[in-house]
């Protein structure tokens, strides 16, 4: 099958606002000002998947078909890491060029853009993300194309890396580049609010419930 070329979506500049949403002011800056810290926190163990309701996401490790999940092949610190060093590269690229990071909710276009991952738009369905590109099916909602490129960049970092892995590392990848460990300190409604590029769903299955 011969593949379809197609140009990479246009680099998008961290901090500049997207035509479908409002400025994450401050915040694409990595400040939270006027924040007060809550109680909240990310668990270690909770598992979201896009499309099910937060009830079904921690119900156990199963898929809903009564296949159990596999173990990430990644420990935690070990994903922090990469994620970290992710992060890293693209602010000093972002530095280099325009004299200031990406900030704390970036657009995840950005921090994949300047990791040196293009995005293509997927035309074909035997398409898919490899260790030089990442192949996104395009939605109407912005929070989901967030997450969907974030999958895609989580995807093929690990490839590029030749890390072992298995798609339960890729999607905790994904979460730890969406909502990096700390975040949720600020508040997940102010978390909510401020990142535009990860559903509202996800966000709120990180937090673990104070009582």
């Amino acid at each position: 099958m011969m593949r379809v070329t197609t140009s990479p979506m246009p680099r998008v500049v961290p901090g500049a606002s997207a035509p479908d949403t409002a400025p994450e002011e401050a915040a694409r800056r990595g400040q939270l000002a006027g924040v007060t810290p809550e109680t909240e926190q990310r668990t270690g163990v909770v598992i979201a998947f896009p499309g099910k309701p937060p009830a079904a996401q921690n119900g156990g490790a199963h898929d809903g078909q009564g296949t159990r999940r596999p173990s990430p092949l990644i420990d935690e610190a070990t994903r922090r890491r990469h994620c970290r060093f992710l992060a890293d590269t693209a602010n000093a690229a972002r530095m280099r060029e325009e004299g200031r990071g990406l900030g704390i909710f970036h657009d995840p276009r950005g921090l994949a853009t300047f990791n040196d991952f293009p995005i293509f738009p997927q035309l074909d369905t035997d398409e898919s993300t490899t260790a030089s590109c990442i192949f996104v099916t395009w939605h109407s909602c912005q929070r989901e194309r967030g997450i969907r490129v974030l999958c895609g960049l989580a995807r093929a970092y690990l490839l590029r890396e030749q890390i072992p892995h298995n798609f339960v590392d890729v999607w905790l990848m994904a979460l730890e580049l969406a909502v990096p460990h700390g975040a949720l300190r600020a508040g997940v409604d102010v978390v909510v609010a401020r990142h535009q590029h990860c559903p509202e769903h996800i966000i709120r299955s990180l937090v673990v419930p104070t009582y």
